[in-house]
């Protein structure tokens, strides 16, 4: 039976006696010979880790089961998010938009008025203006600071004969437009350089 090679018995012999031992599980190569680790040779604990990594991995997710960082894919069902999400500026039809970019497109805010006032640049708004308290003014911000398409309406509804002033740079090419009548509208658009009215 092949044996290790043993200090002071082996003289003159150890290279044979350590090739034997070698030999019963290596090649001539160095490597293993077929079937020479099996389940009986391995420790119950060593079986017993491979045995609990194998359902470890059996647990992961299926990498078609997943979603990925970067590649392109289909997901179905319904997904609810716990916080909301952050995507860029929406750029196609199927794009995405955030609050923020829905808040700054044309859409009517009404608003009743009796003090001079500064228009909201986020929002077309009507201003019902009443100036019997004394004369109004509605600033309007510069037009190229908010988008192309950006409109205000302003109403004058009380019967007085004070007057409701739209204030901004380039009304139809003035300072001001100016409300004396009741009921009478003025509806200015902003084409990304001056207001015009319409």
């Amino acid at each position: 039976m092949a044996r290790l090679p043993e200090p002071g018995k082996d003289a003159g012999v150890w290279g044979t006696v350590l090739n034997e031992f070698l030999e019963v599980s290596h090649s001539a190569t160095g490597t293993l010979k077929p079937g020479v680790i099996n389940d009986s040779n391995i420790s119950d604990v060593a079986q017993t880790k491979v045995t609990g990594l194998a359902a470890t991995l059996a647990a992961k997710a299926n990498t078609n089961d997943v979603v990925h960082n970067t590649t392109d894919e289909t997901i179905a069902g319904i997904k609810i998010f716990t916080t909301s999400p952050v995507v860029p500026l929406p750029s196609s039809g199927g794009s995405v938009a955030n609050k923020n970019y829905v808040d700054i497109l044309p859409g009517y805010n009404t608003l009743r008025i009796t003090t001079n006032t500064t228009a909201a640049s986020d929002r077309d708004t009507l201003y019902s203006t009443d100036a019997s308290g004394g004369p109004i003014t509605v600033q309007l911000p510069a037009a190229g600071s908010v988008m192309a398409g950006r409109q205000y309406q302003v109403k004058k509804v009380d019967a007085t004969a004070n007057a409701v002033t739209i204030a901004g740079t380039s009304i139809d090419g003035g300072a001001t437009a100016v409300i004396n009548t009741q009921y009478e509208v003025v509806t200015v658009i902003s084409d990304g350089t001056e207001w015009l009215i319409i």
